[in-house]
């Protein structure tokens, strides 16, 4: 897996851990499928580059792992959570740590928040929950915990869907708030860093109140 880390480390990271802010950044299926730049005949150019630049220049540490092709999302999953307990035990705060993912990236980032089991990390669903996957969630015992904003386009009904019926099954989720925004763009929602989500998505991870 490929790591892309944007944002300069600070001089003391020991000392300066508590202050940092992290964000792990899940992209969608087709950067496995194309690698990068990845190009839709339906929706253009993924940004990733783009979108990591928007929230590291909001302060963010931006943790962005490129995943091979046909990523296994359990395994992935597992991975990130290890990664996000190292942070941790080094210092940061679990508050100070939101998982955001698009697409393929919003069931990883759902399944961090299932294995995880901490209150207070922070996720962002984007175009997540399609109906098939919803149902798998709740027939599987899969749930949330943390806080977790969901965000999609009015429009995207076949690819992202709605994730209440995750949230009514998940027993240690400490908040959770469903954002339907209207783009007009559908799935192209998460094709760059637009203000219609990463907006939200930023007050999320500040934990203040959604714009």
């Amino acid at each position: 897996m490929l790591w892309v880390l944007a944002a300069c480390a600070p001089e003391s990271v020991t000392a300066q851990a508590g202050e940092a802010r992290h964000v792990f950044y899940l992209h969608g299926r087709i950067i496995e499928v194309q690698g990068l730049p990845a190009i839709s005949e339906r929706y253009g150019e993924y940004r990733f580059d783009a979108i990591q630049d928007r929230l590291a220049a909001e302060g963010f540490v931006v943790h962005a792992p490129v995943r091979p092709a046909n990523s296994d999302v359990d395994a992935q999953a597992r991975q990130l959570v290890l990664e996000i307990n190292d942070l941790i035990d080094g210092g940061v705060p679990a508050q100070n740590i939101t998982v955001i993912g698009a697409s393929k990236g919003a069931y990883i980032a759902s399944l961090v928040s299932h294995h995880a089991e901490n209150p207070q990390l922070r996720f962002v669903l984007l175009a997540g929950c399609a109906p098939a996957v919803t149902d798998h969630m709740v027939q599987n015992g899969i749930g949330f915990s943390g806080a977790v904003l969901t965000i999609r386009d009015s429009l995207d009904t076949l690819l992202a869907g709605s994730c209440q019926d995750v949230f009514n099954a998940s027993e240690n989720a400490t908040q959770m708030r469903e954002l339907v925004v209207e783009t007009g763009l559908e799935h192209g929602l998460i094709y760059g860093p637009r203000d219609e989500w990463i907006l939200p998505a930023l007050d999320w991870a500040n934990a203040v109140s959604v714009r």
